[in-house]
C-alpha cells in the first residue's frame, strides 16, 4: 500500500502521508534482530525513498548504507526462522538498486 501511495500521482490517490505511515510501518515491523534494517530488503528501499522525498537525507542515506553493508547470510543466522532461505538472490538486487539509488541522489 505505502509503494503505491507513494508512486501514484495525487491527482490520482497518491498520498505521502499515508505512503510514510505505511512504509514506516513495514519497515519497523520487519526489523531485523539487532540490526538496523528491515528483513525485508525492498522495505528499506522504500522506507528509504520517501524520508529522501521528504527532506530526511541523512537517515535515507544511513538505512541504504546499513542494507548494502549487510550481510545476507549473518542476517538469516540472527533470526532464520523469519527469513526466507531462497531470499538471497532478491537481496542481493536490493543491495544492488540501493547502490544505484545512492548514486542518483
Amino acid at each position: 500500500m505505502g509503494r503505491g501511495y507513494f508512486k501514484i500521482p495525487v491527482i490520482m490517490g497518491g498520498d505521502l502521508v499515508k505512503a510514510e505511515r505505511y512504509l514506516y510501518t513495514a519497515f519497523f515491523r520487519t526489523k531485523a534482530k539487532d540490526r538496523p534494517i528491515s528483513r525485508n530488503a525492498y522495505n528499506n528501499i522504500y522506507y528509504a525513498e520517501i524520508l529522501y522525498q521528504k527532506g530526511d537525507e541523512t537517515r535515507a542515506f544511513r538505512i541504504l548504507e546499513d542494507l548494502i553493508n549487510t550481510n545476507y547470510e549473518d542476517l538469516v543466522s540472527a533470526e532464520p526462522e523469519k527469513m526466507d532461505p531462497n531470499g538471497a538472490v532478491e537481496f542481493r538486487e536490493a543491495q544492488r538498486q540501493a547502490r544505484e539509488l545512492l548514486k542518483s541522489w
